[in-house]
């Protein structure tokens, strides 16, 4: 697990932030579209900072959020991804 969320941004590639517990559906979804996660230990700074518990973060290039969802369901992260042209390959 990691402490820093801003460490992960330098990569400028797109992936999954996670604040609290991975689920294994989410990271086998990841997996398939070789998507880098980054599961940070949940804590009460989180949640002041407005993060939702075990909720999923789809982090852009550029560092924003393309996609906030408050639990880990795959399908989620398939519909954007489809949506936007991300396709599996």
């Amino acid at each position: 697990m990691q402490h820093d969320n801003f460490g992960p941004l330098e990569s400028l590639a797109w992936q999954v932030h996670v604040y609290g517990a991975l689920h294994a559906d989410l990271s086998a979804t990841c997996a398939e579209h070789q998507l880098s996660i980054h599961v940070f230990a949940w804590n009460a700074d989180m949640k002041r900072a407005g993060f939702k518990r075990d909720g999923f973060y789809l982090i852009r290039p550029d560092g924003y959020v393309a996609l906030s969802a408050p639990d880990q369901d795959p399908r989620r992260l398939h519909d954007y991804m489809h949506a936007h042209g991300m396709q599996k390959q």
